[in-house]
């Protein structure tokens, strides 16, 4: 019997960047140009009638492909008895360690040595990307229907944006799901079936290295709300070896 939690998450959310060596930089767009009223261009005013030059900024960031590693040590008796169906299951559980370290770096990564020097989600997100739910909402189960709409709302609008929630199931249970099932108009059926996993119209994703406490706390990111592709780079060197 093997029960283990989902990993893998980050992985497939973010965007994944190739890289060909230890290194690499990736530009991100930073501005835009702006658009000014002009008249009609004459002879008389064809040098004047240009506007305000403007040029769009781009900055580089840099990826630095980090090196994770698991070991294990094996008797020669089983390394004689069992060897192959072992080599399988030492396998599984490297890459489920993996997905775990990775999930747990994107997410939850504050620079430090614990995440290998990566920074998460949570500690990049500026200070205009953080919804504060209101006085008195500091758990799962207190938070309220505005609290979500304002994150939605905050949202921005971006051109091919695909926004996904991102919480863990026991904090979906207890505010989303409990938000849907408490609305007006269910039915038997609806309490039969319960709630889809999306909110608001937008997609939810189950994450195991997030918010998982049901009593109140402050100061706690309790869930995302975003496009990772849109806001984040995952550098991937190289694949696991064995």
């Amino acid at each position: 019997i093997r029960l283990v939690e989902k990993y893998g998450i980050i992985r497939s959310a973010m965007d994944v960047e190739p890289m060909g060596s230890d290194r690499k930089v990736v530009p991100v767009r930073v501005s835009g140009m702006t658009a000014y009223p002009v008249a009609e261009t004459t002879t008389g005013n064809e040098g004047s009638n240009t506007g305000t030059k403007s040029a769009p900024t781009w900055k580089n960031i840099e990826l630095v492909a980090r090196k994770w590693k698991t070991w294990c040590k094996m008797s020669d008796e089983l390394n004689e008895d069992s060897f192959v169906s072992m080599g399988d299951k030492s396998a599984e559980e490297s890459a489920l360690a993996f997905a775990y370290a990775e999930d747990n770096a994107g997410f939850n990564g504050d620079s430090t040595s614990a995440y290998h020097g990566i920074t998460g989600i949570l500690s990049a997100a500026k200070a205009g990307s953080i919804y504060t739910a209101a006085t008195g909402n500091t758990a799962f189960s207190s938070l309220d229907l505005s609290d979500f709409e304002t994150m939605v709302g905050q949202l921005p609008d971006y051109p091919g944006i695909n926004p996904t929630w991102y919480i863990s199931k026991e904090g979906y249970y207890a505010s989303m799901h409990r938000l849907m099932m408490a609305a007006g108009g269910n039915t038997t059926t609806n309490f039969e079936n319960g709630g889809g996993p999306r909110f608001l119209g937008l997609p939810v994703r189950f994450t195991n290295v997030r918010n998982k406490t049901l009593t109140a706390q402050t100061s706690t990111k309790l869930a995302v709300l975003g496009d990772l592709r849109m806001g984040a780079k995952f550098g991937d060197r190289r694949m696991m070896s064995l």
